[in-house]
């Protein structure tokens, strides 16, 4: 399989049709970017004068009204919540209903940008109606491609929950009423199954995300039902388990490194508004600052996604037999 070829083909369809852009956001392909806690890295110098929530090496006087100061965020949220009740059932709401608007319009994204990228590839044309029609055509579908291989990992994840909580609780019951023979085997018990459960759980979500990248393009670009297209997948992977796997392998370290440089260009946004809502003493000033270089940089995640997700369609494209392809 060319794989360095098959990348090379899927950034020059992503970037020539940059509605792909588009599609990758919203369909949300690109693993999740998230960047840390800014507050994480503040931390409490007690013993010095007046140097209580200051950030090492910040000048003497500086942020001095900022929320940190003398007593920390906590009390501060605390009376903020209890003020603005109200307001935050409401900003819940609101939150709910716009999560189930992405919710849909991501999952007709996803499809309609497996359909466009293989157009794209076979050099038809690429325009958005179209793929926003298959998207929605095939949302019921592209829906039911993720519960059908990823309900399996939650019905796991439940029982195995439960199981290491029953015995996670017996082994402190048996603590506390000072059996501590019992509560011993018990804690040994509960670290064994640990250890056996957490690589089974691995090896599922690896082999259902892959699975996962194969039965969405042949429920859309096949044309297949649900539980057909994951049989096929199933077949594709048993049969050509070292092409799909060097694939993934492939993204992993793609998607490592443009996390790390993300990550980069992140820092090199966030730290001077961080400096200057400190300087400004102001939160809100601070968060100012940063919203315009935190939306800049859905630009690269919005590529990034594409690509991601036009590089699969390329290689199911090269795996499956021709006459599957659109």
């Amino acid at each position: 399989m060319p794989y360095v070829e098959i990348l090379k083909r899927a950034w020059t369809l992503t970037w020539r049709y940059k509605i792909l852009w588009l599609f990758g956001l919203l369909a949300g392909t690109g693993g999740g970017i998230k960047f840390g806690d800014i507050g994480n890295g503040i931390s409490r110098r007690a013993g010095s004068p007046g140097g209580r929530g200051r950030i090492p090496g910040m000048p003497e006087g500086m942020g001095d009204r900022m929320p940190w100061r003398d007593g920390g965020f906590g009390p501060l949220a605390m009376q903020w919540l209890q003020d603005n009740a109200g307001m935050i059932a409401l900003a819940v709401g609101i939150a709910l209903i716009l999560g189930l608007v992405l919710l849909v319009i991501g999952i007709a994204a996803k499809g309609g940008l497996v359909h466009l990228s293989a157009r794209a590839d076979s050099g038809e044309a690429v325009a958005a109606g179209n793929g926003w029609r298959v998207g929605f055509r095939y949302w019921w579908r592209t829906f039911g491609t993720h519960l059908a291989i990823f309900l399996p990992i939650l019905a796991i994840i439940i029982a195995g929950a439960m199981v290491l909580g029953a015995v996670g609780i017996g082994s402190m019951a048996a603590w506390n009423a000072e059996r501590q023979g019992i509560a011993g085997t018990g804690a040994v018990a509960f670290i064994g199954l640990m250890v056996l459960f957490s690589p089974f759980l691995f090896i599922a979500i690896f082999t259902a995300n892959l699975l996962l990248e194969l039965a969405l393009r042949h429920a859309i670009l096949a044309d297949q039902p649900v539980l057909d297209a994951v049989g096929t997948a199933w077949r594709n992977l048993r049969d050509r388990f070292l092409d799909v796997f060097l694939m993934w392998l492939v993204q992993l370290l793609c998607t490592l490194l443009f996390g790390f440089v993300i990550a980069v260009i992140a820092g090199i946004v966030l730290v001077p508004a961080v400096i200057a809502g400190i300087a400004a003493e102001s939160v809100g000033l601070g968060i100012a600052f940063a919203l315009p270089g935190l939306v800049l940089l859905l630009i690269p995640v919005a590529i990034y996604a594409a690509w991601r997700s036009t590089a699969w369609t390329v290689f199911w494209r090269q795996l499956v037999v021709p006459s599957t392809a659109p």
